[in-house]
């Protein structure tokens, strides 16, 4: 369910101001003026809610599910998944764990998988549970490693469902993800666990842009992951509605369809703009380091592509310190064709193909520009320019009629 705290949400429309104050990472604070600014979205990067409780709640309290302490009996081995891109992961895990373990649940029956890519938010994970002295299995998804991959069926199509061996050899499985909505970049459903928690194959074939560019394309995937999760046997899931600056703006918890509806009726009404598009888009990724990837940039630029003007500007705000991998280094040769480029990120198993993917079709038909701590000449050959200040940002917005911000 919906904490009350995001009541607050219901009403209202895209703010239009003079002045606007950029949060992004943790610490980058700069202001821009400009004639016409408007945000798009934004109640829930203003929204905070009491965690205890919302955590509280969420476990007691699920739409159209029992209290999760009645879903489990002496001895059933629990698994929380942890999607990396929530925000305060580590507390919300670390007290949903706390939560299980004074439900009689022993620590050798209870133990936390976290999605790929999700080095940054395992060792918060762990912290957070040692400061509190819970001694629990934390184990980060490697979809290379063969021992952590297990069989788990066929789906409609016969194709085989690989995902954590971890998970599937649970009793109750408990995903915890970052919501989305189902207009992003990845917004593949609620559960958390399929593709996140398979092999990289698999993960490969859903994180394709050809299709994730469409609404049926997502829808479709949606529907496979789903049925994933049904062969798992997870009927409900956590979800974290992310907040500004990091953190969480509310918790919702339930069986797929009151979940999804939920979470969908929030970012309905938070992204609810005028038609009109915009010469400059601004996107803002807010969050910790765990937030500052290639993968929030794709996501950030996706949406970004819907409110510019075709051939304007998209300017990703970003405090984002990792170097591209080896699909977003394509994007700077000069030997190969660009249907050549596009042919062998469609085909890269690498993490960053969809973020290559995404950077590579918006900046055909938009200039794209990144603030980040990386060094110039590294974004430069991704076919980005480069924003290093607040004055840099002002002289271009400066010279551009109208501006649209997306706070994250």
């Amino acid at each position: 369910m919906i904490s009350a705290n995001l009541e607050c949400l219901q009403n209202g429309n895209p703010a239009v101001a003079e002045t606007s104050d950029l949060r992004f990472g943790t610490q980058t604070r700069w202001r821009l003026d400009h004639r016409s600014i408007s945000d798009v979205g934004g109640r829930l990067a203003a929204a905070q809610c009491d965690l205890a409780s919302a955590v509280e709640t969420a476990l007691t309290s699920p739409t159209d599910f029992p209290s999760w302490d009645t879903a489990i009996v002496a001895g059933d081995k629990v698994v929380l998944i942890a999607d990396p891109a929530a925000p305060q992961i580590d507390e919300v895990v670390g007290r949903v764990a706390e939560w299980f373990l004074a439900q009689s649940v022993s620590a050798e029956n209870l133990a936390v998988v976290v999605g790929h890519s999700g080095d940054e938010a395992a060792e918060a994970i762990r912290a957070r549970l040692t400061s509190s002295g819970v001694n629990i299995n934390v184990q980060l998804h490697d979809p290379d490693d063969t021992d952590q991959i297990s069989y788990l069926a066929a789906d409609t199509s016969a194709d085989a469902i690989y995902l954590n061996r971890l998970v599937v050899d649970a009793d109750v499985v408990l995903p915890i993800g970052c919501a989305r909505s189902n207009s992003a970049l990845d917004g593949l459903g609620c559960f958390g666990t399929f593709p996140i928690l398979s092999d990289r194959d698999t993960r490969a074939k859903f994180y394709r842009l050809d299709q994730l560019r469409t609404d049926g394309g997502r829808a479709a995937l949606r529907d496979a992951a789903s049925q994933a999760a049904w062969w798992l046997g997870v009927m409900a899931a956590m979800q974290v509605l992310p907040g500004g600056e990091g953190q969480v703006a509310g918790i919702t918890s339930g069986i797929l369809e009151t979940s999804s509806a939920a979470v969908q009726t929030q970012f309905d009404q938070d992204w609810k703009t005028s038609d009109e598009l915009s010469d400059l888009v601004i996107a803002l990724v807010d969050g910790d380091a765990a937030e500052q990837s290639w993968l929030s940039v794709a996501r950030a630029v996706f949406r970004a592509t819907r409110n510019a003007k075709p051939g304007g500007s998209i300017v990703v705000c970003t405090e984002l310190a990792d170097l591209p991998g080896k699909a977003l280094r394509r994007l700077g040769s000069h030997t190969k064709s660009q249907s050549d480029i596009e042919n062998q990120i469609r085909k890269s198993r690498e993490d960053d193909a969809i973020a290559a993917a995404v950077l590579l079709d918006a900046t055909e038909d938009y200039h794209v520009y990144l603030a980040s701590r990386l060094r110039r000449d590294t974004v430069e050959r991704l076919r980005m320019g480069v924003i290093e200040s607040e004055e840099q940002l002002q002289r271009l917005a400066g010279s551009l009629a109208s501006c649209a911000i997306i706070r994250s």
